[in-house]
């Protein structure tokens, strides 16, 4: 019945077809009307059921302990719930006691250039910060210098092994006349002392204490009259000491200044220029004689000692039963004429010695024809001399022979590290 409908419908459809298009070729037609839907078509038969789908594989990754789910990795922890308790076991028997451990080697411990604590070669992630010890003792000190007079004292903070800075010590007027202590030129400033002290500060020592300095400066002796030189020798020998004696004006000497006590110094410096010191004695006067081994006699600045007018029967300077003669720079030595072989300074005797730093030694003269004879110097009997600085040159012997250091055969020593010495006689073997 079905199927008689369909091939209705299918011819009605064709004759359709042919008539509109007859139509279409030779005129123009009205639309048609819309035909009514079909009834609808009957439910098809119910279809084989499907197939059921795959169980997924599960795994755990060893690596992060989580899920893999078909071969790909989760997020997810792989973590289980807790089973039941299975049932209590059989006691065993007591095992053997373990043997004791071996006791673990000292760790080595040591701090990374970044800060850390390294363990047995092993950085950890501790830093290596220590507690705080107890504050240590000042490594600074004070060093108080005290002014002669009205200037305030001045205070330097100096580093534990540092320097100090010597201040400028005060300008003192300079008077002529004995003072006490040794000085080195014509001031009177001394040093800056430590209480209690003896020797002046050395200021290229380390300070490793606060302390107080105080500048000193020589005493006059009030009780020698100035530019009075015998005075002053008959002074220092009275009262054994270091004293310098400053001159302003050319002094006449008669000679027979002997300086025979032991520890007994005195140099002598001229103020402002040259100053000389005359030989004005007899034939046979001697300036300065030493006999005393530690005795000494220093030619400062601006002194010179001059022979005698007419003829010397002696040298200027004799030292011969001990005793020390020191030139400085800007010391001299000249005009001695001598029928002797001495020469203008004569240093005989195994304690007898004579240091030339500087000044000159010229213009001296002896007629003695000896071998050993010298216009300038003779160093004989184990006397030493010691020359590193100054010059002696334009000495004579006999008729205008020069004749300047003589060191005799049986001298201590020699010895010559500078300076200048024109002509040199050196007996010894």
């Amino acid at each position: 019945m079905q199927m008689k409908k369909l091939l209705f419908m299918a011819i009605a459809v064709i004759g359709m077809a042919a008539v509109l298009n007859s139509c279409t070729k030779d005129c123009d037609h009205e639309d048609g009307k819309d035909g009514k839907d079909g009834a609808q078509g009957a439910k098809g038969e119910q279809g084989a059921p499907g197939a059921d789908g795959k169980t997924p594989t599960i795994e755990i990754c060893e690596e992060t302990g989580f899920w893999i789910i078909n071969g790909v990795l989760t997020n997810t922890p792989a973590t289980g719930k807790t089973g039941q308790d299975g049932e209590s076991g059989i006691d065993g028997k007591d095992g053997k006691d373990g043997e004791p451990g071996k006791d673990g080697e000292t760790p080595t411990v040591a701090i990374s250039d970044d800060g850390f604590w390294v363990i047995n070669g092993e950085k950890t992630n501790v830093k290596a910060a220590g507690t705080t010890g107890p504050a240590g003792p000042s490594n600074t000190f004070t060093l108080t210098f005290v002014f002669d007079g009205d200037k305030p004292d001045v205070r330097q903070t100096v580093l534990g092994g540092g320097w100090a800075k010597e201040p400028k010590s005060t300008v003192k007027e300079i008077v002529p006349g004995l003072y006490e202590g040794n000085l080195t030129g014509a001031s009177l400033f001394l040093g800056w002392f430590a209480d209690g002290a003896t020797e002046p500060f050395d200021f290229d020592s380390p300070i490793t204490q606060s302390m107080t300095l105080t500048e000193k400066f020589a005493q006059r002796i009030e009780s020698v009259p100035v530019n009075v030189v015998s005075l002053a020798v008959n002074y220092v020998n009275a009262n054994p000491g270091a004293y310098t004696l400053l001159i302003n004006e050319d002094v006449d000497n008669p000679g027979g200044l002997s300086m025979h006590v032991d520890n007994v110094h005195l140099t002598i410096i001229g103020i402002g220029k040259e100053r000389s010191i005359n030989n004005t004695g007899g034939e046979h006067s001697i300036i300065f004689t030493l006999n005393s081994a530690t005795a000494s006699l220093t030619l400062g600045n601006n002194i010179t000692l001059k022979g005698r007018v007419p003829d010397s029967q002696a040298p200027m300077i004799n030292i011969w039963g001990g005793g020390s003669l020191v030139m400085k720079e800007g010391s001299k030595i000249t005009g001695n004429n001598t029928i002797y072989m001495e020469g203008a300074v004569y240093v005989g005797g195994s304690n007898s010695s004579f240091i030339m730093e500087g000044g000159e030694i010229s213009g001296n003269k002896t007629s003695s024809i000896y071998v050993d004879a010298t216009g300038g110097v003779l160093v004989t009997n184990g006397a030493s001399f010691t020359m590193s600085g100054g010059a002696i040159t334009g000495n004579f012997m006999d008729t205008n022979v020069p004749a300047d250091v003589c060191i005799n055969s049986n001298a201590g020593s020699f010895t010559k590290t500078g300076g200048t010495i024109g002509v040199l006689v050196d007996l010894r073997p």
